[in-house]
Order: structure tokens, then C-alpha cells, then sequence
């Protein structure tokens, strides 16, 4: 076994030990318990990740021990630009068994506290191609099922293979939803079949569908409300996948659908004249038995106009009695269409996209029952000096800023804002400072205000003797970088500190030199977040040089590479004191002479970046 061989083994070793420590202590992995990264959908900024449990490691570790395959096989899929693309199994997942050992991987708590039920996974990339600073957050839901039912583990394949994609996509994809969508979407279902899905598998006929809406979307510009087959409000009902099928034409009746991971069938209840809009469902309502849920479709009454709330009783994604229905309309209001909803359970308020009357109305339930019984006001209208810009309103979402509070993040492509955000877009953010529900301003403001992150050290890989590191972290979060042992538990010297202010990813200073063989690690200071193993320092010396000749008299330089290296230059020497640059640079770690330099006996080889 050569020193190439030993290095590689030695390092998975420290992997494989750090990995089965913080697995036996579920109550440090990534955090205290219950913590996670502010989401900006959430309800008031509560924290919406929390760390895996010892099973969910092992199943996620066998999902992506799965993707893998044998290495060698390849996904075809087609990206952004319309252009056939392959993927590496194996390469795939090689980046996600790296992320989910450093921590970056988590439950999705929200989707058991909040109406806006997250049916999958959600993914915050850092716009590059390497692991250290993107995040998931996987669905309880969907751990719970696969835990439930092994044999659906290629469904949680499939959406760690979509949220793949995200990770890789640049700046410029991420910022177009359909793009970046469609493009994940392709991806994820050329999965599905190539591990065999059934075709009549429901959840394999969702993923094609959207991957359908979403190309004719980028293509012609068709949005995908007008088109057949599509759905809107995916939410959760337990284990059970709910959603909204609309009816374009016009001419039938708007559809909720529902079903298991691993259904051939799903369920079908009919909406006969509500023009739906979006769907919320809350789990396990104080006035329902255990087990139950209180699932609310907005839209509107199609035969009068009228906005409408119909509520349904739901056990086990199925409608269970007759549904109630609530219409807003004339004499006391105009004709109205409730395109989106979001709620507060802090301010016991519902908040309805009016998208014909171009406002935001507040709405409160009296009795307790989750269904709104009547409109207390205008939340926040187009019409407003200051808020015209909101005339392309279709989705709302309940947010919380860090330093502002509480308010409504406003979304002019889809419904809710995506769970999978390119963290320098800007959104709409319309704030109540005062509680009065009506907003005091309407501002854009970037994504990545709304979110914490995992502090991580950014590619290049660091090189012993750098003054500088480059990291990624949560805005205006104070962050040290401080030498440890090779699992962050063990913190030595600070080495370097910097306060993220202008944005999400900066250049920290360090105090000292970077030492070859240390490890460091990034610490938030304003709650201890840090990833799950150390960053090594690389030494940036070539080894192991070796020369060579070959029969056409060519010499061969050959050496072992550098993390991190770009390019690397040779040096020539007759002395071994003064050594000379040739002039030459290698792209890799070989370098041939077709002439051998004369008189040159001594030869070095460095690394840049």
C-alpha cells in the first residue's frame, strides 16, 4: 500500500469514527435538540430543523448507499438549457454521504407544525460544487413512512437525487424557479426509472407531471395553473400525500387527490363548484380525535363569484363527511378569488391572497375551528401608495425578519415560496410592526435575511501557511474559526473571527498561519451551531516526486497532488540551490519533457491556486 493509498484509508478511517461517535449521541448532532436554521416560511421564526436520530442516519445512509449503485452507472437527464447531460451515480453519491457527515443534513420539524406542509425535502445550495455549505432538510413524514416500509427507500432516493441537483445549479438557475425545477425534475424521474419505479407508482406520475409543467412552462410560457393536470397545495395528511388537480378547461371539477408512498391508486374526492385555489391542512386539530386533520381549500364558489373556504374532515388523506362551505361574497363582498392562504397561529389570524381585488385580507377565526368565519380588514393591497409593485401577487407566506418581526413574504410565482431558494434572490416583505394586522411598508429583501445556516469553511481547500479563510454562515452572525481535533469537539486556539454583515459568505481574516495536518472548524457564537467534522489543513508540497524515461526518450514528471491546486510549476536546478522556473505549467499532477533539458539534474514541482 503506497503513501497515497494510506493517507486515503487513514482519513475515511477518522470519517468512518466521527460518523459512528455523533451517531451514538443523537442529542449533539448539529446542534441542541430542536434547533435548526430560521426558516422564512415559518411561523414567527421559530426554528424549523432537528437532528437526525441514529435510524434516520442509517436510512438516509442507505438511500444514498443505493444511489450509488456500482459506481459506473449514469443518469441522462435534461438541464436548464435544453441540452442532454450525464450524471455519475456514484459521484452523486459520493457529495451526499459527505454532506450528511457534516452535519448538513436535517428533519423537517415545520411539516408537523404548520399548515404549509413541506411534502418532501427542502435544499439551501451555496452555488458551489462542493458539499461543505449546501443544506437539507428532509421531511419527517417521509423518514417516518420509509421507516415504516423499507421497501419505498428508492422514493427518498429520488428526492435526495432532486435536491442534488439544486445543490449543483449556479446562481443564475437557482433564480428562475421553472428552470431550476425543471431541470431537478427531469433528473429525479430519470432516477425513478432507472431503478425501475413502476410507471403506474403515483408518486413516480407526480414527479412526471411537474417535470411536464415545468418544460412546457420554460418553453412556450403556458404557466402551469393552465395547464392539464396540474397541482397545486401539496400538503401532508400523516403519511398521505394531498393535493390539489386542477381543471384548466373549465369544463369538469377541480380534484383532491391523495395517497401512500407505493400506491398505484390514489384517492379522489371532487370539488364540484369550487375553483380551488390552495390547500392547507392542519394535523390533529384540538376538535378532531387523534389521527384526524382539518384540511381548508381556498378558491372561489365558481357559480357566484364569491371567494370560498371549504372545509374537510380528513383521516388518512381521505374526506371522511361532508365538506363545509364558506363563501365571502355579495351583498357585503365583490367577487373575490382566494389564490393562496398562510396562518398564524400567534395572532389566531388567516392571511388570503384576494388576487381579483389585488389584496392581502386578514382573516379571524372566532370559534376555534380552523375555519375563518369572517374578514376583519386588508392586510396590504396594490392599490396602497407604496405597494403597486404587488400587483403580481399569486402566494403569501407567514415570515418573521430577525430584526424586524413579524410580516408576510409575498410571492409573484406560485403560491408559496419554494422550499428550494437561491439565498440572494429578493423577496417581497410586507412587516407589522405595531400588531395592528395592517403592513407598514413593503420592502424587497434578500432570501438569505430570513435564514440561519450551518457555518461552514468554502472551497478552495485550505493550505497550511494562508492568512485567510473564506466562510459561509447566517447574516449578522459573529463567526471563530478555531483550531480542534479532527471531530470540532475539542476547540483549541482561536485562529480567526469576522462578523457576517454585508452577506452570507466572507473573507475572515486569520491570526496566525494555517499549520499542515491541523484541523479547524467554524463556530456561530450566537448559538453554537458548527459543522459536524473539522476542516484538515492540506500541505500544498508535492510528494513523491518521481522521474522517468520512456522508450521515446521522453522524461516524465509524476507526483502526488495537492487538494486544492489549479496548476502547478516546474523548477530546474543544476545545484539544488537555485532553482529556475521553466516556464512550464501543469494542469495535473504529470508533467512530460519531449526534450530533456541538458545539464539538469535537480527538478521541483509547487502548487498554486
Amino acid at each position: 500500500m503506497n503513501r497515497e493509498q494510506r493517507l486515503f484509508f487513514a482519513w475515511a478511517f477518522t470519517l468512518l469514527m466521527a460518523v459512528s461517535l455523533w451517531a451514538s449521541r443523537p442529542e449533539m448532532m448539529g446542534g441542541r435538540p430542536g434547533e435548526g436554521r430560521l426558516d422564512y416560511t415559518d411561523l414567527e421564526g421559530g426554528y424549523s430543523g432537528r437532528p437526525l436520530t441514529p435510524e434516520e442516519w442509517a436510512i438516509i445512509d442507505r438511500a444514498i448507499d443505493s444511489i450509488g449503485g456500482d459506481g459506473d452507472d449514469t443518469l441522462i437527464y435534461t438541464n436548464s438549457e435544453f441540452e442532454p447531460c450525464t450524471l455519475l451515480r456514484g459521484a452523486i453519491a459520493w457529495d451526499l454521504f459527505m454532506q450528511l457527515c457534516r452535519g448538513k443534513m436535517e428533519v423537517e420539524t415545520l411539516a408537523t407544525k404548520r399548515p404549509k406542509n413541506k411534502p418532501n425535502a427542502s435544499c439551501k445550495p451555496d452555488c458551489l460544487a462542493t458539499p461543505d455549505g449546501d443544506e437539507i432538510n428532509i421531511s419527517d413524514s417521509l423518514l417516518r413512512a420509509v421507516l415504516a416500509d423499507p421497501s419505498q427507500l428508492d422514493h427518498l432516493e429520488g428526492v435526495l437525487v432532486h435536491e442534488y441537483v439544486h445543490k449543483i445549479q449556479t446562481a443564475e438557475v437557482l433564480r428562475d424557479k421553472a428552470r431550476r425545477e425543471m431541470e431537478a425534475y427531469w433528473l429525479m424521474h430519470a432516477y425513478y426509472c432507472s431503478v425501475k419505479v413502476p410507471a403506474g407508482d403515483k408518486e413516480r406520475d407526480r414527479v412526471k407531471n411537474a417535470r411536464d409543467a415545468y418544460t412546457q412552462y420554460v418553453t412556450n410560457g403556458t404557466p402551469p395553473e393552465e395547464q392539464e393536470d396540474y397541482y397545486v397545495g401539496v400538503n401532508r395528511d400523516g403519511d398521505h400525500y394531498c393535493y390539489l388537480v386542477k381543471d384548466p378547461a373549465g369544463v369538469g371539477s377541480d380534484t383532491l387527490i391523495s395517497y401512500e408512498l407505493g400506491d398505484t391508486v390514489a384517492y379522489e374526492f371532487l370539488l364540484g363548484e369550487t375553483d380551488a385555489g390552495d390547500l392547507l391542512v392542519f394535523p390533529e386539530p384540538p376538535m378532531y380525535p387523534p389521527g384526524h386533520s382539518r384540511g381548508l381549500v381556498f378558491g372561489q364558489n365558481e357559480l357566484s363569484g364569491a371567494g370560498r373556504i371549504l372545509a374537510l374532515h380528513l383521516l388518512e388523506g381521505e374526506v371522511i363527511e361532508p365538506p363545509t362551505a364558506v363563501d365571502f361574497g355579495l351583498p357585503l363582498y365583490p367577487p373575490m378569488f382566494f389564490s393562496a392562504a398562510g396562518y398564524s397561529e400567534a395572532r389566531g389570524r388567516f392571511f388570503v391572497v384576494d388576487t381579483i381585488g389585488r389584496q392581502i385580507l386578514h382573516m379571524v377565526d372566532i370559534n376555534g375551528d380552523l375555519l375563518p368565519d369572517e374578514i376583519e380588514g386588508v392586510y396590504a393591497s396594490a392599490a396602497w401608495p407604496g405597494f403597486e409593485l404587488l400587483d403580481c401577487m399569486r402566494g403569501v407566506d407567514v415570515s418573521a425578519h430577525p430584526f424586524i418581526g413579524f410580516g408576510l413574504t409575498v410571492s409573484c410565482d406560485g403560491r408559496h415560496a419554494p422550499e428550494d431558494v437561491f439565498a440572494y434572490e429578493e423577496r417581497w416583505f410586507l412587516p407589522d410592526t405595531d400588531g395592528d394586522n395592517v403592513a407598514d411598508l413593503c420592502e424587497m429583501l434578500p432570501v438569505y435575511q430570513f435564514l440561519r445556516f450551518t457555518p461552514a469553511i468554502q472551497y478552495p481547500p485550505l493550505w497550511a501557511g494562508e492568512m485567510m479563510v473564506m466562510l459561509h454562515g447566517s447574516w449578522e452572525h459573529d463567526i471563530a474559526v478555531f483550531a480542534s481535533d479532527s471531530m470540532g469537539e475539542v476547540l483549541f486556539d482561536q485562529v480567526g473571527f469576522v462578523h457576517m454583515g454585508p452577506g452570507i459568505d466572507m473573507e475572515c481574516p486569520l491570526l496566525r498561519p494555517l499549520l499542515p495536518g491541523e484541523f479547524v472548524i467554524p463556530v456561530d457564537m450566537y448559538d453554537n451551531r458548527r459543522p459536524r467534522l473539522a476542516t484538515p489543513v492540506v500541505d500544498p508540497t508535492p510528494r513523491s516526486l518521481t522521474l522517468f524515461f520512456d522508450f521515446d526518450g521522453q522524461l516524465h514528471l509524476r507526483w502526488e497532488a495537492v487538494a486544492g491546486a489549479d496548476h502547478y510549476l516546474i523548477y530546474t536546478s543544476t545545484d539544488a540551490i537555485s532553482f529556475g522556473w521553466t516556464g512550464d505549467i501543469a494542469q495535473t499532477n504529470e508533467f512530460v519533457f519531449p526534450v530533456p533539458p541538458e545539464d539538469v539534474l535537480f527538478y521541483r514541482v509547487t502548487a498554486e491556486k
